[in-house]
């Protein structure tokens, strides 16, 4: 594979030498390969090019009055009747956005524009023209407010919020988004402190159906979380846009290094690596969009119309064409050139074509011009929600137990449960103390593994016979005086896990509950292991239930089920972290799974999840890692057939709990 990527780009690279640029390509297990180019410089006046006779392209402009009437004007371009999905980002800042213009083009809908704090009047009707059946936002509440969330929910019937920790976890998030079943062979990386190089690969990258993840680029390596994307996503190559100097080299070979084709697509400046993005994304193109370089909202935006044309977009100076594009322009054929934003962007002598004359001596990239929020936006404690604020009782897991020293279970916090004080459950398994445990990085680990010989169950109690293994529980109940006890009856109950359902788990079952006094019981998230030779068919593999239960003992139980296909994104989940989150309130019930709604009740629909008689009381939290005993579901464990289980674990980043406040 290697020797073919190394060919197609060795031929794409010379192609962008001549335009000016250089094109440095890696190949899996080999070194990288370099072609030099002259240095760049910027224009000092324009003039009439060389490359290209403007009387043969016509030129037209798209503007408005704003960033948000631009991405209006765009919108209305690109889907001039109706769009099923609309995504909206914040008009003041980059990073969010930079990633979600593939995102948009992959599900055919526009990017827009809003203002923090409220959804400008053009986008409100730009929005009611387009009749979406979905709103996607990108970003948190300190990008886009609770308020306009609320806002957008009465334009449409599904509004998702995609939020992330950082810009970074944004990325990878997007990238998975509505992406489909098929492999995704192609993603293009780019520094998030930084949004030229992103801007420009905004309409390659859409083309391909390729993702663009933002990394933070002076970092010596990629990273675990976005190796986990690209693996999740099928990648053989990732195309770096940019320098050595945005991009580190450093973290180009770590990527080479986890087994990927690597192509770095830059040149002398923003320009110049625009040209080198385009040179290789695109060999023939009737039209062209320009848009400045020297601010991010107009190309943001005009990315999503560019990739539905297959058309590249380049990004000038403001008043000038370097002669690289002009060229550019020339060899792809095309006969129209698009302008994006009004002449204070984009001069009269870029509508005219006119070339950068170069300089007598190179200067320095000048630095964008970022449009101050009206009023500045505090960074959000970690954990906040739109909504909700900060949570009420939270564990990262940062303890360390005072007589070692070492991370530990707080146990202020949770009860650790053993056969001792929970006797044995109707599993295959026998609660353990030692299966619980925290590790340097602050993950909680609740395990299981295989007896050496098997426990025999007392007569007359309900579950297998004998229980081969050992297993976590921990919850939030209290065991007698003084015991620590949380619980609420309304409120948001969040984690972030990883789950042990991936091959060979047969007769696992990851699970995040809460209980109460009453009879009632909300599994929010039950995930399935599985064995193709022990069940072959028989299970729902890559699946998270959450079920409702009325009653968990006798007669007369009635269940709510909300099953969720691959956790709400395509991908093998047992490879990577989810979030999961569940919201009980007078009026509602809602789960999500990564920051996306998968499911919605209210009393009217589901009125036992109200009825007092089962949820009257306040509800606790449980976690564990049930081992059995569903023959039908998610399997029991055969010890003639150890291979079809091996060792099992229930990774816990953080479980934050939010009190619901009227």
């Amino acid at each position: 594979m290697s020797g073919g990527i190394m060919n197609k780009f060795a031929a794409r690279a010379l192609a962008a030498v001549l335009a000016g640029t250089a094109v440095v390509t890696m190949g899996i297990g080999g070194a990288a390969a370099t072609a030099a180019a002259p240095k760049s410089v910027l224009p000092a006046a324009a003039t009439l090019s060389s490359a290209l006779d403007p009387s043969s392209v016509s030129v037209e402009r798209i503007s408005g009055v704003d960033r948000y009437a631009l991405a209006v004007a765009i919108s209305k371009r690109a889907f001039p009747a109706q769009a099923g999905t609309v995504f909206i980002a914040t008009g003041q800042n980059y990073p969010d956005a930079l990633s979600a213009s593939p995102a948009a083009v992959r599900l055919d809908g526009p990017l827009l524009l809003t203002t923090p704090g409220a959804v400008p009047p053009v986008v409100r009707e730009e929005i009611l023209r387009l009749r979406p059946a979905k709103i996607v936002v990108i970003g948190g509440p300190a990008a886009v407010s609770g308020a306009v969330l609320a806002t957008l929910k009465t334009f449409a019937p599904s509004v998702v919020r995609v939020g992330g920790v950082d810009r970074y976890e944004v990325s990878r998030i997007i990238a998975n988004y509505g992406r489909g079943t098929a492999d995704v062979t192609t993603a293009y990386v780019a520094d998030g402190t930084n949004f030229p190089d992103a801007l420009s690969a905004g309409s390659a990258s859409g083309v391909v159906g390729a993702p663009m993840i933002l990394v933070p680029g002076g970092n010596s390596s990629i990273g675990s979380s976005t190796l986990g994307v690209f693996s999740n996503l099928g990648t053989d190559l990732v195309k770096i846009t940019g320098g050595t100097d945005t991009v580190s080299t450093k973290m180009a070979s770590s990527v080479q290094a986890a087994g990927y084709g690597v192509a770095r697509l830059s040149g002398t400046d923003r320009f110049q690596t625009s040209v080198a993005i385009n040179a290789d994304a695109f060999t023939t193109s009737s039209t062209v969009y320009l848009a400045t370089g020297f601010n991010f909202p107009d190309a943001l935006a005009g990315s999503v119309l560019a990739a539905r044309q297959k058309a590249p977009l380049f990004l000038v100076p403001t008043s000038c064409v370097p002669e690289a594009v002009l060229s550019q322009i020339s060899s792809l054929g095309a006969t129209r050139v698009v302008l994006l934003g009004g002449t204070a962007a984009l001069d009269r002598s870029v509508q005219a074509l006119r070339s950068c004359t170069p300089a007598p001596a190179p200067a320095p990239t000048p630095d964008p011009i970022v449009v101050p929020p009206p009023a500045p936006v505090p960074a959000p404690e970690v954990g906040t929600v739109s909504g909700w604020g900060s949570p009420t009782w939270r564990d990262e897991f940062t303890y360390r137990d005072s007589t070692t020293g070492q991370p530990a279970i707080d146990p202020r916090k949770w009860n650790v449960r053993g056969r001792s004080d929970l006797g044995l459950l109707p599993d295959a398994a026998v609660p353990t103390v030692g299966q619980v445990s925290v590790d340097s990085s602050g993950i909680a680990h609740l395990k299981a593994d295989w007896l050496t010989s098997p426990v025999i169950r007392p007569a007359g109690q309900a579950g297998p016979t004998e229980l081969w293994h050992k297993t976590g529980y921990m919850d939030q109940r209290s065991l007698g005086s003084g015991d620590m006890a949380y619980s609420q009856r309304w409120g948001r109950w969040e984690i972030r896990a990883k789950v042990p359902t991936g091959p060979d788990t047969y007769g696992a079952l990851a699970a995040f509950w809460l209980r109460n006094s009453n009879s009632g019981e909300i599994d929010i998230m039950e995930a399935w292991g599985y064995n193709d030779v022990a069940a072959p068919g028989g299970q729902r593999i890559d699946t998270a239930t959450t079920t409702i239960h009325t009653k968990t003992s006798g007669s007369g139980n009635e269940k709510y089920y909300w099953t969720h296909d691959d956790f709400g994104a395509p991908t093998p989940v047992w490879n990577a972290f989810h979030v999961y989150a569940f919201e009980l309130t007078p009026t509602y019930a809602a789960m999500y799974v990564d920051n996306v709604r998968v499911a919605y009740a209210t009393p009217q629909s589901h009125p036992n999840l109200w009825n007092t008689s089962y949820f009257g009381s306040p509800l606790h939290v449980r976690l564990n890692l049930h081992v059995g005993p569903s023959a039908k579901y998610w399997g029991i464990p055969d010890p003639n057939h150890k291979d079809w289980t091996k060792p099992l674990d229930f990774q816990v980043d953080y479980l934050r709990i939010w009190n619901y406040t009227p």
